[in-house]
């Protein structure tokens, strides 16, 4: 089974489309079988709307809780919380393959497109030199403020970045994390370039992004016209978020050309990646990017534009 430049034994990485449907073409039925574990996994179990595992963002025993649909599927990548860190299993991924990536925890430079979150209190208690960022309106600051301030202390201070403008100077940081931000962002783009800019030589970026496995081409859901109004192109999607009961608008959805995106934006390599690890609450579907700045070459500059 081609595994290429794995980062452990269950993780696979892939860099194109090709190499992931020559794997499912030669292991359909390890695929099937994956699949079908996690979409029945609520009948197999002893307790309703929990599962007994491991977590590995705890290093400790945990059980993982969830909501069953109506039909008794589970959306895997959004629940299966952990009850000591609250991480759902979208975040115990990204953190993980970061923790990896980054191994001198209290020396290693983080920024993350979030802020108001148990993932950043728990990326600030593993790097303490992490810096997180929202993007948000004055009517939302108050209420992430006081989010913030509950998950990290009196003390805390709400950062406001916006992603295609990033004021941090050029190779500042170690890596950077991003969870399902940038498809919310109508020039990706640009806030792709920025990520590339403040990354040291030799950094990395995970993020995880609404992923189109099946489509080579991401899906553009809606734009910004020339008045600046929202002109949507496919039926709208929103998604959750706590400052805005209407949720948030999704521009985009990815296909696999958002590795090429990432490569055309100067990174050396980048790659998706696909976890699986039950005793950890991590079944199918939970697609992570992983691209790699090279330590060598000069700053890549490209003119931003939306793709």
């Amino acid at each position: 089974m081609p595994r290429a430049n794995e980062i452990s034994s269950e993780m696979l990485r892939f860099s194109t489309k090709q190499e992931y449907d020559d794997l499912v073409s030669s292991q359909t039925r390890l695929f099937e079988s994956r699949w079908l574990w996690g979409h029945h996994l609520s009948a197999a179990l002893v307790h309703p709307g929990a599962f007994d595992g491991w977590c590995g963002a705890c290093a400790q025993p945990a059980r993982f809780f969830f909501e069953s649909r109506e039909d008794g599927t589970i959306d895997l990548r959004e629940q299966m919380v952990c009850e000591h860190c609250g991480l759902n299993a979208r975040h115990r991924v990204s953190l993980g393959l970061l923790a990896e990536l980054c191994s001198d925890s209290e020396t290693a430079r983080i920024y993350a497109t979030e802020q108001a979150s148990p993932a950043f209190r728990w990326l600030r208690g593993r790097f303490p030199e992490s810096i997180g960022s929202e993007f948000f309106t004055e009517a939302q600051g108050q209420l992430l403020t006081e989010y913030l301030q509950a998950l990290l202390g009196e003390e805390a201070r709400l950062n406001r970045e916006d992603a295609t403008d990033l004021s941090f100077d050029d190779e500042s940081f170690d890596a950077v994390i991003s969870s399902d931000v940038l498809e919310h962002i109508p020039d990706y783009r640009a806030a792709l370039e920025n990520f590339f800019r403040v990354l040291a030589p030799g950094g990395d970026l995970v993020l995880t992004v609404p992923f189109l496995d099946a489509s080579q081409e991401s899906l553009r859901r809606a734009e910004i016209d020339a008045d600046g109004e929202i002109r949507h192109l496919v039926e709208p999607e929103y998604h959750g978020d706590p400052v805005s009961p209407e949720g948030v608008l999704a521009f985009h959805s990815f296909g696999w050309d958002l590795l090429d995106t990432l490569r055309a934006c100067g990174f050396e390599s980048a790659q998706w990646c696909l976890p699986w690890q039950p005793s950890q609450a991590i079944f199918s579907g939970l697609w992570t990017v992983h691209a790699h700045k090279s330590a060598g070459d000069p700053p890549h500059k490209t003119e931003s534009k939306e793709s």
